[in-house]
């Protein structure tokens, strides 16, 4: 019965539809040069086979001779495809190659694009060739007894193996009945069961991919942090996009005892519609009991990192020592974080990204050498590579996380727009972060990453101990300080293209303090420190607004004296006033 099934289901008519459909299928199948990277494209001809009642015959016969023609001609096909992905063709690749579905076509691949050009007229020029030929042997074996010339034919090696490849097993009933056999175009009923197991077949594959999903996961995630990533389960479902983790321990690289990040519960929302265009949109991310910096249950282990570290040499500033302490590890940071930018919009070129430009002179070297290593199939065009699997999250939020450094601080972060290549879906990464007590307040637009202009910082520490936050800083106004606290604000743009570009305010206001001038003490309400930085990431210049100080200084302790003499007078009259009285009274 099986056979019976299978057998009916690869018998097709002869009709010019019939005839058609099995020839521009089996040879744009047999002209697909890699199957893996064109997985939507063979989905598609698959499908189209399964609804078409397509002719095994001719079908199978298109594809081994179209695949023949592949790998003869496979140089000539990738120069072919090279040659329209880098001329006019290629905008328009580019633009298809973004749509859903399109996006599996394997547009990408030189050779893929190549055997379309040259695939799609051929595969029309043979399909006129071959339907002119059975349309001729139709009306021929419409009128068999009188023609003498297709029953010669039919008797003959050629002719038999024809219509039996042709008809198959029917031909033996009647050759001319079986060439005129009316048989519908669609087949529906087996075309629905062959897409349900197909269906099946995918949800199979997913759910077994599900199952194993966290140890293949967690292995990824150890390499990239390059130590010990902690899960106690991972759900994943797919029909909502949702994947679920409980207790996540991230254990810190630098010192194994800590996590750098952990969370109770971590829920990541995932469009399903984004992946057919090979795309990741993050609808959401939402972690719960989030914590960075705290000790683990156990140590963590190193595990070779996937990403290297970047190893960056800080340069000296006088005029940054002069008032920071450790300037050097600062100016490490800094630098670090301008590498972690660049890097982020993709401005360093690194390895093979290097190419010589298209045309130039090393170029054809260059090509032929990434050839030979990687063979024609593999070799991509890069503007639409690098447009596929860009990820992108929308909203990452955590509702509240403690750090270490801020123990008794209960943080809601807010992560906007954070992409994988900001500058290619324009779009500018924002982050918002606010304590429970509203004592820290902190807000980041990276406009330079998706080229929209400079990057925004807002920053605002408040209430910090005046003794602790000075002792990381070395003016001579530190030494002056007595009790107190402090609050901080920093606002301003930066850019770090290039050398980098500072043009930041920034603002501590003691409050509640006193100030030591000339071995005396004089209580302070409030005192502003302007200060101004400017500059480049390399060599950052911190300018103090002296004047400012000096004239809050005068102010402070001109108060203070006057204070101090009203006072004296004051007393120096109440006891001459005294003194009067008691002579009036006696």
């Amino acid at each position: 019965m099986l056979v019976s099934s299978v057998r009916k289901f690869m018998k097709g008519g002869l009709s010019p539809a019939h005839v058609w459909s099995s020839v521009v299928l089996g040879f744009l199948l047999g002209m697909t040069p890699d199957y893996g990277a064109s997985a939507g494209l063979v989905t598609v001809l698959l499908l189209c086979c399964a609804l078409i009642r397509v002719n095994a015959g001719l079908f199978a016969l298109s594809l081994i001779v179209s695949k023949t023609i592949l790998l003869l001609s496979l140089p000539w096909l990738f120069d072919l495809g090279h040659s329209a992905l880098h001329g006019a063709l290629g905008s328009v690749l580019l633009s298809l190659s973004q749509l859903p579905v399109l996006a599996w076509f394997g547009f990408e691949r030189y050779a893929t694009v190549g055997a379309l050009v040259a695939g799609v007229p051929l595969a029309l020029v043979a399909a006129f060739i071959i339907n002119s030929g059975v349309q001729k042997m139709r009306d021929a074996g419409a009128n068999l007894q009188a023609n003498a010339t297709f029953d010669a034919f039919a008797q003959s090696f050629l002719g038999r193996t024809s219509l039996t490849l042709m008809l198959g097993n029917s031909s033996k009933e009647g050759v001319g009945s079986a060439l005129n056999k009316p048989v519908p175009l669609f087949r529906w009923k087996e075309g629905l069961i062959a897409t349900s197991l197909i269906a099946l077949l995918a949800l199979g594959i997913w759910q077994w991919a599900k199952s194993d999903l966290k140890s293949a996961l967690v292995p990824v995630l150890e390499r990239a942090n390059g130590a010990t990533v902690d899960i106690d389960r991972l759900s994943l479902n797919v029909w909502t996009g949702t994947l679920d983790v409980t207790d996540l321990a991230v254990a810190d690289p630098s010192d194994l005892s800590l996590n750098l990040f952990s969370a109770a519960a971590l829920r990541i929302s995932v469009s399903s519609g984004a992946l057919l265009a090979k795309r990741i949109l993050i609808k959401e991310v939402r972690a719960q009991e989030a914590r960075s910096g705290m000790p683990r249950s156990s140590p963590g282990q190193l595990i070779g990192p996937l990403i290297g570290s970047v190893a960056i040499t800080a340069p000296t500033s006088d005029e940054v020592g002069r008032y920071v302490k450790d300037a050097e590890a600062w100016l490490d940071r800094l630098r670090q974080v301008q590498a972690l930018l660049k890097r982020w919009e993709g401005v360093i070129p690194e390895g093979s990204e290097s190419k010589p430009a298209v045309g130039s002179s090393s170029y054809q070297e260059w090509l032929d050498e990434q050839i030979a290593q990687s063979g024609y199939t593999a070799l991509s065009f890069a503007p639409i590579e690098k447009g596929y699997w860009s990820a992108l999250a929308e909203k990452v939020s955590v509702d509240s996380i403690r750090i270490a450094a801020l123990a008794d601080k209960d943080l809601t972060v807010l992560v906007e727009n954070l992409a994988s290549n900001p500058r290619q879906l324009a779009v500018s990464p924002r982050v918002e972060v606010t304590s429970d007590d509203a004592s820290i307040g902190m807000l980041m637009q990276l406009d330079e990453l998706s080229g929209a202009g400079a990057n925004r910082l807002e920053l605002t520490f408040d209430g910090l101990d005046a003794q602790s936050t000075l002792s990381a800083l070395k003016p001579a106004i530190a030494k002056r300080v007595s009790g107190g606290q402090i609050d901080l604000s920093l606002d301003g743009e930066f850019r770090y293209a290039g050398e980098g570009e500072l043009a930041l305010n920034l603002l501590a206001t003691l409050r509640d303090s006193e100030l030591i001038v000339k071995r005396r003490a004089f209580p302070v309400v409030e005192f502003k420190v302007p200060v101004k930085v400017q500059g480049s990431f390399a060599a950052p210049k911190v300018r103090v607004d002296n004047r400012a100080l000096e004239d809050q200084l005068k102010d402070v302790a001109g108060g203070a004296l006057k204070d101090e003499a009203k006072s004296r007078v004051e007393d120096k009259i109440k006891s001459k006033l005294g003194d009067r009285l008691k002579g009036l009274i006696k």
